[in-house]
């Protein structure tokens, strides 16, 4: 997937919402829809996998830490509510993981300096400044880049669902804008096919998604429109 193939969006809040609610809805008894999880893993995994990377740690630290961070959320998200105005899964996902920078950090000085306070003005190196002042800043980092990679990864993983076929019909109306007859000659498949297959992945991406997945793409696909009644392969 491209970025430009998708537009900006102010829905991905709207989307992690859905995520997350398949995920606390579905546990009962201790025991977890797994498929919600590995959804919503899948897709925020990367973006905490980054902002380690963004924090000034290598990739195999990097790795590590956001293993530690998604272990600590699969035992913790059935506990997160949303107490005051604002809060949101992905500002607790980032202090869970600004946390988890800070106590990667904290070990390493501690082991560096042998116990020893780290102070930046005696005589520390530049890398080691910098990265000392990248430890002390809690915003989250790159929010823009951050959107656009949640973005492809939510396109990602939204594609493994499919086969090939009944994915590229529906990803070259949405996000191209072609016409169904195009389609159907590219992918050497009849036109009712076409429409079959891009009002059914519409629909099931809303059902798992939300209703704002759709607005990821230029062109929108109404699942309700376009008759889905004839027979056609299906779409997983």
């Amino acid at each position: 997937m491209k970025e430009r193939d998708v537009k900006p969006t102010d829905h991905i809040e709207s989307i992690s919402e859905t995520l997350l609610g398949a995920v606390q809805q579905r546990s009962t008894g201790g025991s977890r829809d797994q498929e919600a999880w590995n959804r919503l893993a899948g897709i925020f995994g990367p973006l905490v996998l980054r902002w380690c990377h963004w924090k000034g740690l290598s990739h195999e630290d990097s790795l590590d830490v956001s293993q530690y961070v998604m272990v600590s959320v699969d035992r913790r998200i059935d506990s997160f509510r949303r107490e005051k105005p604002g809060d949101s899964f992905r500002g607790w996902l980032w202090t869970i993981t600004s946390n988890a920078i800070k106590d990667f950090f904290r070990r390493e000085q501690k082991e560096e300096s042998v116990g020893l306070v780290f102070d930046p003005s005696a005589g520390a190196d530049e890398a080691t400044e910098q990265r000392w002042q990248l430890y002390e800043d809690d915003a989250e980092p790159n929010i823009e880049k951050g959107n656009t990679l949640l973005i492809r990864s939510i396109v990602d993983f939204a594609e493994e669902r499919f086969k090939e076929d009944n994915w590229r019909a529906f990803y070259l109306s949405a996000a191209h804008g072609m016409d169904a007859e195009t389609i159907a000659k590219e992918l050497k498949i009849n036109t009712n096919k076409v429409y079959i297959a891009r009002v059914r992945v519409a629909r099931r991406l809303k059902e798992e998604f939300g209703d704002d997945f759709l607005s990821l793409f230029p062109r929108s696909i109404t699942p309700n429109t376009d008759d889905d009644s004839a027979s056609a392969g299906t779409t997983s």
